[in-house]
């Protein structure tokens, strides 16, 4: 199987030092890269985090990207390069690009390098474009894709059903399913043949999500 893995978190440019990101780690997808590695398949992985190989299988081709921008160059060569088997988009991209920044007196700021002396700042945060609802519409994806869901206070119910939304609406084969409270412990993968999502403990999860994908292309 040829597999391409993103990871980590995404950086959004405020000036020319500072960026916006996020806490995730790029931990699972390593560690669905190392898994898969060692049964012999083909793992490309694209992270914005250092990943520790020290004790991993051989055989995973890893390259860096920053910026959403980055991610998106990179998602779109290897995908015209093809064909990949399965895609695992765990990457946290930004939901925000940086719009308007103005100053305490209402000018827009300097890009290159915010003056504190013109603090405080009002930062405009626009949506960004979702990544993931590129896979099929732009770069013409048909393998298997398995999308990532994070969201916060929400029941298991309601989770779920966000999360079938999104795969809807990507046209995703797959989606992992976490609450932010408990994404350390488990997560909720699926759907499964009878369209229906599993809780998994964390530590099982390439395992687990590897199998499922290798079902789906034996059918």
């Amino acid at each position: 199987m040829r597999l391409l893995i993103t990871a980590g978190p995404t950086s959004v440019p405020l000036d020319s030092v500072r960026v916006i990101t996020n806490t995730a780690t790029g931990r699972t997808g390593e560690a669905l890269a190392n898994h898969a590695a060692s049964l012999g398949h083909q793992v490309v992985l694209l992270t914005s985090k250092p990943p520790d190989f020290a004790s991993a299988a051989t055989g995973v081709v890893v390259e860096r990207f920053i910026s959403p921008a980055d991610l998106s160059r990179l998602l779109e060569s290897h995908i015209h390069l093809g064909p990949q088997d399965a895609i695992i988009h765990s990457a946290a991209i930004s939901d925000f690009e940086v719009g308007a920044i103005l100053d305490c007196h209402g000018k827009e700021a300097s890009h290159h390098k915010l003056d504190s002396d013109q603090a405080p700042f009002t930062v405009e945060l626009k949506k960004a474009p979702k990544l993931i609802d590129q896979f099929r519409t732009t770069w013409g994806f048909s393998g298997i894709l398995v999308g990532f869901k994070l969201e916060s206070g929400l029941s298991d119910q309601d989770l779920l059903a966000e999360s079938e939304i999104t795969r809807t609406r990507t046209s995703a084969t797959l989606m992992v399913a976490n609450h932010f409270q408990t994404a350390a412990k488990e997560a909720w993968v699926g759907p499964n043949q009878k369209g229906i999502y599993q809780k998994v403990d964390r530590t099982k999860l390439p395992v687990f999500l590897l199998d499922l994908i290798t079902a789906r292309l034996k059918r």
